[in-house]
């Protein structure tokens, strides 16, 4: 049973899963301007991946757009929320789509081949796992990348004032000075009349560098991209990060 405003919050898996039949009409679409850049920056000067992975990847709309518009030669999706890979099979039949959690190693050396040219992991799904799990999911990805692959993820950041307001980024910024802690917040989706809701991480530009390091990865390139707008953003106080690490 879903969580009225006042139950416990959703595990990650089980929020996705409720909204699973209706992601792409009713979260997606409210971000689409975002979305699309951030896809025009994956595209951007990329060669076509004899190989690709969309981890996160929902009901695979996304991915497969991304694969189609790339001439990728194999799509692969993921997710671990059951509803999310059950949707993913129904809607793009021609991908294989597994069930796996990014932070589970071995499960994902089980379930996916390796040797992937490129791997996707878009709408801040970093941002749902524990911090500890962040740190492995990374690892497990550097170990799927194919020689010369590079993976593409973006980031909430919480010092998007742009988004946030600047009222809220100062309050982010002060706890950070001062070592509060921050950056943990619930999110919160009407469905079928009731409220759902589940843990989510914000990070900073300076948190996301770090976490790339002790993952393993490298960061080639960063973006920051406005969230309401789609358009490149002047800097790390107006946008989301986007992030292509080896």
């Amino acid at each position: 049973m879903a969580p009225d405003e006042h139950g416990d919050p959703l595990t990650s898996d089980a929020f996705y899963h409720e909204l699973a039949e209706r992601y792409d009409a009713d979260v997606a679409a409210e971000r689409r301007p975002y979305l699309d850049a951030v896809d025009a920056l994956v595209c951007r000067g990329r060669a076509a991946p004899r190989r690709m992975l969309d981890i996160g990847c929902g009901p695979g709309v996304r991915g497969a757009g991304l694969a189609r518009r790339l001439g990728a030669g194999e799509l692969w999706l993921a997710d671990s929320s059951a509803g999310m890979v059950r949707t993913a099979k129904r809607g793009v039949p021609w991908a294989r789509v597994v069930r796996a959690d990014l932070a589970d190693a071995e499960q994902c050396g089980e379930r996916l081949p390796g040797g992937f040219d490129l791997i996707t992991c878009l709408g801040n799904v970093l941002g749902h796992m524990p911090e500890k799990a962040r740190v492995a999911a990374l690892r497990t990805v550097g170990a799927l990348l194919a020689p010369g692959g590079s993976a593409v993820l973006d980031l909430n950041n919480r010092y998007n004032a742009a988004q946030y307001g600047v009222g809220a980024v100062a309050a982010n910024m002060a706890k950070d000075l001062l070592g509060l802690g921050g950056g943990d917040y619930v999110t919160r989706r009407r469905v079928r009349g009731r409220v759902i809701a589940t843990p989510v991480h914000l990070t900073t530009p300076r948190e996301a560098r770090r976490l790339m390091a002790r993952g393993g990865r490298t960061v080639r390139r960063t973006w920051f991209v406005h969230y309401a707008r789609g358009c490149p953003a002047r800097g790390p106080l107006s946008g989301q990060i986007v992030m292509e690490v080896v």
